[in-house]
């Protein structure tokens, strides 16, 4: 079944799809979210729990995404994809 990404439906999500470091290319005027969310990580202070708003066309969906597979995968492939399909176990998408 396709899933939801980006904004667009795939039979596989993670093509063409950039990592949370190139969405900083792609996705501009956000750099303040991107510099929290790399603060947080860096400094092992996650919650349990992240809400992403803003208003439509502002790449929330992809941020989301990509900073799970980030945390999640962490560079396994097989992870990575089931992040991507809303598959994994710890992802939850509200």
């Amino acid at each position: 079944m396709p899933q939801a990404w980006g904004g667009c439906y795939s039979t596989d999500p993670m093509a063409n799809e950039p990592g949370l470091h190139q969405l900083r290319a792609v996705i501009e005027g956000q750099e303040p979210v991107f510099e929290w969310l790399d603060r947080a990580r860096d400094q092992n202070k996650l919650g349990h729990a992240f809400l992403f708003l803003g208003p439509p066309g502002t790449g929330k969906t992809r941020t989301a995404f990509a900073f799970a597979q980030e945390l999640l995968a962490g560079g396994d492939p097989v992870a990575a994809r089931r992040v991507a399909r809303n598959q994994h176990p710890d992802l939850h998408v509200l």
